[in-house]
This record gives structure tokens, sequence and C-alpha cells, in this order.
């Protein structure tokens, strides 16, 4: 098989994730912030608010890096700084998990593990070119 093709499918299933996971996040966010105005509640912040747009925006760039980054794998450069991208995002995300265990309930808590390990299995990938 080419160089990277292994790679290149993992990629496009670790973006739809992270993007999946990005939009449930974005999503839950703006419920949660709109549910806290209708009631009057002083719990959501403009600050707040702020914070999860950055973290949905931060999701939403790793996951299309990561779909896109992986088609110019064939430059040492490129390959070195995605092979690092994906095993920081992998170690983030595992670590994570372990912070948020027994918080975010049985679910959320799994998909965090399972992209962090997929991240994690990319970055192998790549380094190993397959």
């Amino acid at each position: 098989m080419n160089d990277f093709s292994f790679t290149k499918l993992l990629s496009g299933f670790a973006a739809a994730i992270t993007f999946l996971a990005a939009l449930a996040f974005g999503f839950l966010a703006f419920i949660g912030a709109s549910l806290g105005k209708a009631l009057n509640s002083n719990a959501v912040s403009a600050s707040d608010s702020a914070m999860g747009f950055l973290v949905f925006s931060a999701l939403v760039i790793c996951s299309v890096i990561t779909g896109l980054g992986s088609y110019r794998l064939a430059n040492k450069n490129w390959r070195l700084a995605y092979v690092g991208f994906c095993f920081l995002l992998g170690l983030g995300f595992i670590g994570g998990f372990f912070i948020s265990f027994g918080a975010l309930g049985i679910k959320n808590e799994l998909l965090i593990l399972c992209i962090g390990l997929t991240y994690s299995w990319l970055g192998y990938l790549a380094m190993k070119k397959k």
C-alpha cells in the first residue's frame, strides 16, 4: 500500500470524532448559557461563554489540522510537527480523561479517552510512515 494510507484513514476518523465532540460541547454550552439566562441564573457570565467559544474553536481547529494535515506528511518537517501535534493532543485528552474521571459521566469520559487513544495511535502511525 502507499505510504501513510492508514494514517490518512485514521486522521479522517479522528477529525470526525473531534469535530463531533466540538459540536456536542458547543451545543451543550449554548443550551447551558441560554437556560441560565432564561431562568435568571447568575451561574453563567460573559467570560464563561467566551471560554466555551474558545474551547469550541480550538477543537474545530484541531480537527481541521488533523484532517488536512495528513496529506502533507511527505514533507519531513511537517511530519515531525504533525507527530508532535498528535502525541500532544493524545496525551492531553488522556490526561483530561483522568482529571475528569467520575465527573462527566461514563459516555463523555469514554469519548475523551477514545479521542486520546486515537490521536496517540495516529501519531505512532505517522511516525512509522504507515
